[in-house]
């Protein structure tokens, strides 16, 4: 697993593609972008929890190719989607 912590705005594209081993991501500050095919073909990628309470934008394929069904969030999350899957509001 990996945890970004709060100052992290951005994380590239295809920064952790393919990393089968990735099992859980936890964002604990705002992003404001997550670059094309970030965690693409994470097959083993099952939870993301994003603590932010910004909505990301202009993302695309962020998950691609893995099983990871919602992104975890927060109440005070604006939206109803990130990074193109839906944003379950339980943390």
């Amino acid at each position: 697993s990996i945890t970004f912590s709060e100052g992290l705005t951005t994380i590239g594209s295809n920064a952790f593609s393919s990393c089968v081993a990735l099992e859980k991501v936890v964002i604990k500050g705002d992003l404001t972008a997550i670059g094309q095919n970030a965690f693409a073909s994470c097959s083993s990628l099952s939870t993301v929890e994003y603590y932010g309470t910004t909505e990301i934008t202009a993302v695309s394929n962020v998950f691609f190719d893995t099983t990871l069904l919602f992104v975890s969030v927060t109440d005070a999350y604006p939206a109803a989607t990130f990074g193109g899957l839906m944003a379950r509001k339980e943390l």
